[in-house]
């Protein structure tokens, strides 16, 4: 399964799922953006990204910031995460892959 869709359908499952986490690891993603569900044009967003939805962020990430409805946490669950993926994220053109 493509890094994308990964974690578009599973990342609510990093806590659990150790390909998650090697796709975090992989891309250098530190950090996560929480926002509650809601309409866009005529869908929830959750259907079309459903793993972004309902995380539980009780453990394994650390809250940096909130505001209104939004939080942003950094991601403890996936160990030490170098931001941005270093070199080994573009290697293989893992950062233009849109698949």
């Amino acid at each position: 399964m493509a890094s994308q869709k990964i974690l578009i359908q599973r990342f609510h499952d990093i806590a659990t799922d150790p390909e998650v986490c090697e796709v975090v690891r992989r891309l250098g993603i530190t950090h996560f953006y929480e926002e509650e569900d809601g309409a866009y044009y005529n869908f929830m967003r959750s259907s079309r990204h459903p793993g972004l939805y309902n995380v539980d962020t009780s453990t394994g990430f650390e809250l940096v910031d909130a505001g209104g409805t939004a939080k942003l946490w950094k991601i403890t669950a996936c160990g030490e995460v170098t931001p941005g993926g270093g070199r080994e994220a573009f290697a293989n053109g893992v950062t233009g892959s849109r698949d």
